[in-house]
């Protein structure tokens, strides 16, 4: 067992268990986040028990696992698996190149290889690359190609009665069930992007008062009311994703009234994901935002999330803006690939006339099975919460 401290009793009585027992094999775990006290525990126990090796765990977190070297050269064990998630499945071979890039901050290419390889037709993907890389032909039909061989998307990732919507553990339960993660993104205070969905952090914190009056590191330390962690920020979730599943990232209207009054947000979102290897798409309610992105990020796909715009919805938006918007009339002048409508609205002609155009279409929210089977006959993929999709 792993320990994050030394209690002799219990070490008597585990070296008294282990002569009883003569197992085949002793692990010792230990937890790769621990740092120095993972060296101390490691020669506590090696010099207690005859280890026969360890099993390094919670690299699905921030950790890089510079634990594996010290706790190698005190014991001398060899490490034969490493636990990337709570379940049986989580449980990998360990591979000691793959750590030693993690170290150095590389990250564990191979395994996002394989990761990839379980999701994605090979095939189908060289084909894409090579009209990537010559300029010539990659059109809507292609990424409308991608967007069906992704995972369906969690809503606000994979949120339930025990992990708020946009919680980290949320993002982590989607992650170990392949699924693709949407989330949204507010600004704070000091302009940091964070993951939240709400103007108002009441309903998610308990906390009242604008997340936008707020600086960074004081979010940082507010627990979710629905559990799963703080409010995390969109590099925080961005190095915990890694690539492993796609990310369709909402960024919150932040005019009011889908105005212009945008930019700095958006500007900070399009930061945050430079360098960021993995599939990851951008949208917004409000098309200046797209605008915005297009000029900060061009290669990023972007798309607008629409709907029928009802005013009990909309009530700071004027009437004219709702009724111009549901006819979604700047999916061209923002250079938007995708829409992400209301499930409940996609037989609005409006949708019908993108989708006859080829233009992928994605959309939200769907809450059961039977809407799901409804909103397929049109949509190309779904944002789902509260059922397995």
């Amino acid at each position: 067992a792993g320990r994050l401290g030394i209690d002799e009793s219990m070490m008597k009585e585990i070296k008294e268990l282990h002569k009883i027992l003569n197992p085949v094999e002793t692990l010792f775990v230990v937890d790769a986040m621990q740092g120095q006290d993972a060296v101390n525990t490691a020669k506590a126990f090696g010099d207690t028990l005859p280890l026969t090796g360890i099993v390094l765990t919670k690299l699905d977190g921030d950790s890089r696992g510079g634990a594996a070297l010290s706790v190698r050269h005190v014991t001398g064990k060899p490490i034969k698996y490493i636990g990337v998630s709570e379940k049986v499945s989580g449980l990998e071979v360990f591979y000691p190149d793959r750590i030693s890039s993690r170290i150095l901050g590389m990250g564990d290419i191979v395994g996002l290889v394989e990761e990839a390889q379980k999701n994605v037709d090979i095939k189908e993907a060289e084909k894409i690359a090579d009209k990537v890389k010559s300029g010539k032909n990659f059109d809507l039909d292609d990424f409308k190609n991608q967007i069906g061989q992704m995972k369906k998307m969690g809503h606000r990732a994979l949120h339930d009665d025990t992990m708020a919507e946009n919680s980290m553990a949320a993002i982590i339960a989607a992650i170990e069930e392949g699924y693709g993660i949407e989330i949204d993104i507010q600004p704070s205070k000091d302009g940091v992007p964070m993951v939240f969905h709400d103007y108002d952090m009441a309903r998610l914190t308990g906390v009242a008062g604008p997340i936008a009056q707020a600086g960074s590191i004081a979010l940082g330390c507010i627990a979710l009311s629905g559990g799963g962690g703080t409010i995390p920020t969109l590099a925080e979730v961005l190095e915990v994703v890694a690539g492993r599943v796609p990310l369709l990232i909402e960024i919150k209207d932040q005019d009011g009234a889908l105005g212009p009054n945008v930019g700095p947000l958006e500007h900070a979102v399009c930061d945050a994901l430079k360098g960021y290897v993995g599939h990851v798409a951008l949208m917004s309610f409000n098309a200046h935002s797209v605008a915005v992105c297009q000029q900060f990020a061009p290669h990023i796909p972007r798309g607008i999330t629409t709907c029928s715009y009802p005013a009990q919805d909309w009530p700071m938006v004027p009437k004219d803006v709702r009724y111009a918007q549901a006819r979604i009339p700047d999916f061209d002048r923002v250079g938007a690939c995708f829409i992400s409508h209301q499930q409940d609205d996609l037989a609005s002609p409006h949708v019908i006339k993108l989708q006859d155009r080829g233009v992928p279409i994605l959309c939200w929210t769907v809450r059961s099975r039977e809407i799901e089977e409804r909103a397929r006959k049109i949509a190309n993929n779904i944002t789902f919460e509260g059922y397995r999709a």
